[in-house]
């Protein structure tokens, strides 16, 4: 018996539990990549929200048309350390209320307290802009 090969029979308890947990990583995986992803990061890690502004953004704008690049009012807040992250790939500077990024640059800004910041938006629609810094998330 030495040459032949072993048989072993699957246990069907066994089976089903592991379809159940694939089952369960396929539907719940979505929800629960971004948590597991912040798993990684030390403890106090900054949340960056980039924001992009294409080539040709204030030809399109000069034209009448409207980019969709930022939202007229973000939030932010302090105790997720959060960043706000400009990318201007435009040939133009752009204001963004108090902030000014020049052609091909990036702003980057890590807020260190709360505040209000309202003002004149080069890149939005309504041309103006609220940046909302809190302390603490909202409950």
């Amino acid at each position: 018996m030495a040459n032949s090969p072993s048989t072993r029979k699957l246990d069907p308890a066994v089976v089903g539990g592991a379809l159940l947990a694939l089952a369960v990583l396929i539907i719940a995986g979505p929800l629960l990549l971004p948590r597991l992803a912040k798993l990684g990061q030390p403890p106090g890690a900054a949340r960056e929200v980039v924001y992009s502004i294409p080539a040709g953004t204030a030809d399109l704008i000069q034209a009448g048309g409207d980019p969709q690049i930022v939202p007229a009012e973000m939030l932010f807040t302090l105790g997720l350390q959060d960043v706000l992250v400009i990318h201007n790939e435009d040939g133009v500077g752009h204001t963004f209320g108090p902030y000014w990024v020049a052609p091909h640059n990036t702003l980057r800004i890590q807020f260190s307290q709360p505040a209000v910041y309202e003002g004149y938006c080069s890149v939005h629609p309504s041309n103006q802009i609220r940046i909302i810094v809190e302390s603490r998330p909202a409950p």
